[in-house]
């Protein structure tokens, strides 16, 4: 294993890991994180790999050679209660020998898939990839392997002693201020995501067009859906997700795994890769409200630019609930424009 030196970082005995602005690369064997690492989570019996721990999977596949055991097992029972049918009086039981022959196949893959479930797999989870594949929506293919990256790198942010009380404070302000009542999703969300799409009641309430996503759906989408699916079995797709998710992990692991997982900006994923990139002068590693603030309204963007008057709506909306100076605010918004980092948007 590893040992902190005395800067606080990780020592590397084995296999030389790449950490690419916070986020961990593939690699990472062996790494010291600390007291409240996740990877004492996962069982020592675990079979690994040296660059993905999760390459050897509990379940193999159907038609697997390690799952012959159980091919095995149902071939030669289904055998003799065929040879034995015979000897049953019950006419039902001999004309539809068959029907309880299937019944007990699906009932004994059942038995037998279940115990081989990964660690934060469920038969929820299956019922989910499912629906996925009727749909057309694809999905990761390790779910667990990405949970583990995740776990990886809310870890690395806890180690360097990243505080991001505010941001937390903001995100959940700003995308969803119903976090810590529902249970993935928000139907007065959902509503008024609705409402937004016409121009008149926009207006009337001074609001944006937005897309009813919680913070967990959105974590869902950014980890296990990939881009570019049809919108509608897609935001389904989420919706189950955010079930499943919220049923394995506290909303303060969520909202961990959320802000060190989100894209920030082109090509910056995760809070640490974005406070490199915008406040790369800091000292400490503290946010004032304004730079959360700052950080949190530039959640998702890929053009670099930002609307003054988006920016303007954000803050009316939560400063009643948050201490924000205005004037402050736009002087984090200047020094990244003078830095060529953003463009203000100016429709004309």
């Amino acid at each position: 294993a590893g040992d902190v030196n005395n800067d606080g970082l990780a020592d590397i005995i084995v296999g030389a890991p790449k950490i690419d602005n916070g986020n961990i690369n593939e690699g990472m064997v062996d790494v010291y994180y600390g007291s409240d690492s996740h990877i004492d989570q996962y069982p020592n019996w675990r079979v690994e790999g040296a660059t993905n721990p999760f390459v050897v999977r509990l379940f193999p596949g159907w038609l697997r050679f390690g799952s012959s055991p159980f091919w095995i097992i149902v071939l030669t029972l289904n055998v003799f209660w065929y040879l034995s049918a015979g000897s049953i009086k019950s006419e039902f039981f001999q004309s539809y020998w068959y029907v309880s022959s299937i019944l007990f196949t699906l009932g004994y893959a059942f038995i037998y898939r279940i115990q081989l479930n990964e660690t934060h797999e469920t038969f929820f989870l299956s019922i989910i990839k499912l629906i996925s594949k009727f749909f057309g929506i694809k999905l990761i293919k390790d779910f667990e392997y990405v949970l583990y990256r995740t776990k990886l790198s809310t870890s690395e942010k806890n180690r360097l002693k990243y505080n991001t009380t505010k941001i937390e404070e903001i995100l959940i302000n700003i995308e969803d201020s119903r976090f810590y009542r529902h249970h993935g999703i928000d139907l007065k969300s959902f509503v008024r995501s609705f409402l937004s799409l016409f121009e008149m009641y926009r207006k009337r309430h001074g609001v944006l067009k937005s897309g009813g996503s919680t913070i967990t759906m959105q974590l869902c989408r950014t980890l296990f859906i990939p881009s570019n699916q049809n919108p509608i079995f897609r935001k389904f797709v989420e919706i189950l997700l955010s079930f499943w998710i919220e049923n394995q992990f506290s909303k303060t692991e969520i909202l961990g795994f959320y802000i060190t997982s989100v894209r920030f900006e082109k090509g910056r994923n995760g809070i640490i890769s974005a406070t490199k990139y915008f406040f790369s002068e800091k000292l400490d590693k503290n946010y004032t409200n304004e730079e959360a603030f700052f950080l949190i309204e530039r959640l998702s963007n890929i053009s670099s630019t930002y609307r003054i008057q988006r920016v303007k709506s954000i803050f009316d909306r939560i400063s009643n609930n948050i201490e924000i100076d205005w004037e402050r605010l736009i002087q984090v918004y200047s020094v990244q424009e003078n830095k060529k980092l953003i463009t203000q948007y100016n429709n004309v």
